[in-house]
């Protein structure tokens, strides 16, 4: 098990005895935050259901206090992703958390970065010591130096994050999935003789 999760990319728990407990201060302000964000912004969220969600293409679901997207095709996550950009362009403290066709809305001070940060000051564990892996665009905002130094993705990352762990001097493996992180640590960290 895990000492610590991070659920829909903002959310923090930690393991003990084989438990998830809430981290209760930071669980707490960051859903009074996203209350107060989906609050102001109702009909900005009710304008993409509106325009995005009405296509064959793309579905509406709820989503941690809000609604969540799901496209069908590559054309339409395409499609959705430069609509939805259009629509919150004015909005800068709403973004979106994308993997695949799955689209989410959050605050922009809460994603795995921020939460690795709360993590990192509860341990007194500098970036300096921290490795951090990631394939797909709800890592990009973890992959970077100021959150750890030894950075990496497997092979099949998607195109974006192998540019940005690349341009933040991380290592890419040669192998996909987990055997690539498996890589990326012998990189890191070989085993001594």
């Amino acid at each position: 098990m895990p000492d610590w999760i991070v659920t829909v990319e903002r959310e923090i728990h930690q393991v003990k005895e084989g438990q998830a407990h809430s981290l209760e201060a930071w669980n707490k302000c960051c859903t009074e935050t996203h209350q107060a964000l989906f609050g102001r912004h109702g009909a900005l969220l009710e304008r993409i259901e509106r325009e995005i969600g009405s296509t064959d293409e793309v579905t509406v679901i709820p989503d941690a206090g809000a609604i969540g997207l799901v496209a069908g095709s590559q054309k339409s996550i395409d499609r959705t992703h430069a609509l939805v950009t259009e629509i919150i362009r004015e909005h800068p403290e709403i973004s979106t958390v994308r993997n695949g066709p799955y689209f989410r809305f959050a605050h922009v001070d809460y994603h795995k970065g921020s939460c690795l940060a709360e993590i990192q000051k509860l341990l007194d564990l500098p970036p300096s010591s921290t490795f951090i892996a990631g394939d797909n665009l709800n890592d990009l905002p973890m992959l970077q130096r100021k959150y750890g130094h030894f950075l990496a993705c497997p092979s099949n990352s998607v195109s974006e994050v192998l540019t940005q762990v690349k341009k933040e001097g991380g290592y890419l493996a040669t192998q996909e999935a987990g055997s690539g992180i498996a890589e990326a640590l012998f990189h890191w960290f070989p085993l001594s003789s």
